[in-house]
């Protein structure tokens, strides 16, 4: 008899499973082989590689956890972030519960939230009551004001869009792979190169439009209402972990303020005392031990002081769960020169 081992996976996967702590190092190189189909449309489906039966089959055998493989998969799926990634993978995570909200025919569910001070990451689940809508809608935008519990605010919407008073950056990404049942999974990330995102113990989220975009982006339909949402966080984000790095040689023409690893990434602040462009950003790099190179955040802040010194604020993957005792930081080609520092914890 011939056994459909993909879809047999994915068939477990549908299930709430849990797995023991001991054994996220093995949830982390499962998911690792996953491998993800997206086309045009931001329709994903997930397709398995037989290669992955051991690992499920250990996880199943083992045991009893409390993170869901399916959660995970989104994640890595819909999170491009590496970071975001290996925060969930290690189980920093919350899962929020009893948070759905109603309005003009679509409820909205926060399902799960990922917060330090450089990034906060939110899985949400809208349902529409009406499926016609949804008909050929490839693209989603909300309206969306979010404030911390100071009633600081993060994100306003305004007539001519969103704003943030504090230069927070975002993304966003939908899987539209139930839409036929009126459903759409949205990942929001909110970002600060500058770890703007700190000292938040709570989010409070209105959102009051949702914008739904078809392939031809002029094709699109507003739904006007009121979704109020709020997030309290756990412990573990308000306490946060991070590792902080300090050089062991410094330089004269790159100056380190300050390296920090966190749950989600690192933020290296320095100054380079020469003169250079935005293009140094894709110059600089940081290394572990073994030659591993770590991805780079797609966004940097660069200031020019008036001496002609230049402020750069960045981030990277390296995140605590890497655990680097040291790690090399390289800028290439300044004053025709690479420079190297090694910093350590």
């Amino acid at each position: 008899m011939k056994i459909d081992i993909d879809k047999k996976i994915e068939s477990e996967l549908k299930k709430d499973v849990e797995i023991p702590e001991s054994v996220l190092n093995k949830i982390n190189n499962a998911f690792n082989e996953i491998r993800i189909e997206e086309n045009e449309k931001s329709k994903s489906i997930f397709k398995f590689n037989k290669r992955l039966v051991a690992s499920f089959i250990a996880v199943f055998i083992i045991g009893i956890i409390s993170i869901n493989p399916k959660v995970l998969a989104g994640i890595n799926s819909f999170f491009k972030d590496k970071g975001v990634q290996k925060a969930a993978n290690n189980g920093y995570i919350q899962e929020i519960k009893d948070s759905m909200v109603n309005d003009n025919g679509v409820s909205i569910k926060i399902n799960d939230v990922i917060a330090d001070e450089t990034k906060i990451a939110i899985s949400f689940t809208f349902k529409f009551e009406d499926i016609n809508k949804l008909k050929n809608v490839s693209g989603m935008q909300l309206g969306l004001n979010v404030k911390d519990n100071k009633d600081k605010i993060i994100f306003e919407h305004l007539e001519e869009g969103i704003h943030s008073p504090y230069f927070v950056g975002s993304e966003s990404n939908i899987d539209t792979s139930n839409i036929d049942n009126g459903e759409i999974k949205y990942y929001f990330k909110m970002y600060s190169t500058d770890g703007e995102l700190k000292d938040i113990n709570s989010l409070s989220i209105k959102i009051d439009e949702i914008k739904l975009y078809e392939e031809d982006i002029r094709n699109n339909k507003k739904i006007k209402g009121e979704w109020n949402l709020a997030i309290n966080l756990d412990e573990k984000f308000v306490n946060k972990d991070s590792i902080k790095y300090t050089p062991i040689n410094n330089n004269d023409i790159v100056n380190i303020i300050s390296a920090e690893a966190y749950p989600t990434g690192m933020l290296l602040k320095f100054n380079i005392n020469s003169v250079v462009d935005e293009n140094i950003i894709n110059k600089i790099s940081i290394i572990d031990e073994n030659g591993n190179e770590f991805d780079r955040f797609n966004s940097a802040k660069m200031n020019t002081t008036s001496n002609g010194r230049v402020e750069i604020s960045m981030m990277f993957d390296l995140t605590i769960f890497d655990n680097l005792n040291e790690f090399k930081m390289v800028v290439k080609d300044i004053d025709d020169k690479d420079i190297a520092i090694n910093l350590k914890k």
